[in-house]
Order: structure tokens, then C-alpha cells, then sequence
């Protein structure tokens, strides 16, 4: 599927024609091209907030996500039905590659291993086809 043969999609493709040079049009027609398959899991706002949220935490603090964490900062209730709302959203992510599950124990046999979420190389191609790696960093104030 190509976003020629999506209709909504050939008024999003008109838009970005007007005032482009056809060079720079072809490219970004390429990238739409390129992801269109995707944009069905990283459409969600809940999925799409939950990429962003773990790519900033890696570029800021250098750490990955749990889901208690995810939840957190996203403000949801400590129940178990937004916990398990965040799973299945990691989850799908998870299987469509945009995320990487980790495991992480502090001492050794010690303490309990914690899961943890960091997003993927395909996550990082993403945001660079469409130049939001660098929208992520200003925003962050991390130089790009």
C-alpha cells in the first residue's frame, strides 16, 4: 500500500507540493512512502506520546523506561487498568520493532529485575526521516 492508493492521503501529498522544490517533494513523498505501512502503530496518540517520551528520557538522561514510569508521566491513575492499557501499547510496539524490552537488576541475585522499555533503531530512523529527532533535541535544549 502507497499513499496514492489512500485517499485522505492525496490531499496531505497536494499540500506539501504547493511551494516545494520537486527535488525536496520527491524525497518527502519517498519517506511517506517509506513509513506508510507503520503509521497505523505509530498513529495512536497514546503509542506515538509513549515513543517520544522514551526517546527524550534517553537522549536527556541516558536511561530507559518502566511502565510505572511511562505511567507516571503520562498522569494515568495507579490502577490496574491503566497499567495494563500502557502494556498493550508497549506491547504493540514491541512487535512492530518501534521498542526494545530490557532487563535490568541493580545487585546481582540482590535485588528484583525490572523491565525496561528503550526504543529501537527503527524507532531512531522514524524520527530522522522526518527530521523529529532534531525537533526532540531543541526542545530538550541538547545539541544536535
Amino acid at each position: 500500500m502507497t499513499l496514492v492508493s489512500v485517499g485522505g492521503w492525496v490531499l496531505v501529498r497536494r499540500a506539501l507540493a504547493l511551494n516545494r522544490d520537486p527535488d525536496e517533494m520527491i524525497d518527502i513523498l519517498g519517506t511517506f512512502d517509506k513509513w506508510a505501512e507503520d503509521f497505523r502503530v505509530i498513529g495512536h496518540s497514546l503509542r506515538l506520546s509513549i515513543l517520544f517520551m522514551i526517546y527524550a528520557s534517553e537522549l536527556y538522561q541516558q536511561q530507559c523506561l518502566t511502565v510505572s514510569q511511562i505511567r507516571d508521566v503520562l498522569s494515568f491513575p495507579k490502577t490496574k487498568n491503566s497499567f495494563n492499557k500502557i502494556e498493550h501499547h508497549l506491547s504493540v510496539l514491541l512487535e512492530n520493532g518501534f521498542v526494545e524490552r530490557v532487563s535490568h537488576q541493580k545487585e546481582k541475585g540482590r535485588s528484583r529485575i525490572r523491565v525496561l522499555y528503550r526504543t529501537s533503531g527503527k524507532t531512531k530512523q522514524f524520527l530522522t526521516d522526518f527530521k523529529l529527532d532534531e525537533k526532540i533535541r531543541t526542545a530538550l535544549q541538547i545539541p544536535v
